[in-house]
């Protein structure tokens, strides 16, 4: 994987949270120039990481929208429900980018 920090290395990655709530987190992320690179993804709760996940699971809905081979989605199921009140964020792994909430989603993911 080439080091995040290199400023010559470009990276456009493109992605959302489609279900956030105190149980779980899913969603995906994709890189236009490395679509081969499968992102690490931080899980934050209340601004603190909790668990780095890899967006490497196959989703028919990416693949039938042209990102790659569609293997580009990440879940993670909490151990334990979270607390109120809490915020979750996702953002993809020693970059600047956060993962934005997918407005057409419901809490389940069902589109």
């Amino acid at each position: 994987m080439p080091p995040r920090q290199d400023p010559s290395i470009r990276y456009r990655p493109l992605g959302f949270i489609e279900v956030a709530t105190n149980c779980k987190v899913v969603g995906w992320v994709w890189d236009e120039f490395h679509p081969n690179l499968r992102q690490l993804v931080d899980i934050l709760v209340n601004e603190q990481i909790v668990v780095r996940v890899n967006a490497d699971r196959f989703r028919k809905d990416l693949l039938e929208m042209n990102f790659g081979d569609g293997k580009y989605g990440f879940e993670f199921a909490f151990p334990s429900p979270i607390p109120s009140p809490y915020t979750i964020k996702c953002r993809v792994e020693k970059m600047k980018y956060a993962l934005r909430m997918r407005t057409n989603s419901t809490a389940d993911g069902s589109r």
